[in-house]
């Protein structure tokens, strides 16, 4: 099994592709994914360049990964550790 270190956690091989080089974090914002992110009266957040809503791992499409991803986590250390709970 491949393992890569980023922002300090260990992170698994994509369970699809095999690709380790493309493994990333993503949060809601950089994915446009959370409606509430570009509502200041509506996200705590609003103006940062990081949502603190939530992120996940993903095989990086836009690195030469096949785009899985995990489950959402409310931080990095719970993205991981749902990333590489995977058979």
């Amino acid at each position: 099994m491949k393992m890569r270190t980023i922002d300090g956690y260990e992170v698994r091989e994509c369970p699809f592709c095999g690709k380790i080089d493309t493994i990333d974090f993503a949060d809601i914002k950089s994915e446009e994914m959370c409606s509430n992110c570009y509502e200041e009266d509506k996200c705590p957040h609003y103006g940062e360049y990081e949502c603190k809503c939530g992120c996940f791992v993903v095989c990086s499409h836009i690195r030469g990964g096949c785009g899985a991803s995990s489950g959402w986590g409310s931080d990095k250390e719970t993205a991981v550790e749902i990333w590489n709970r995977r058979a």
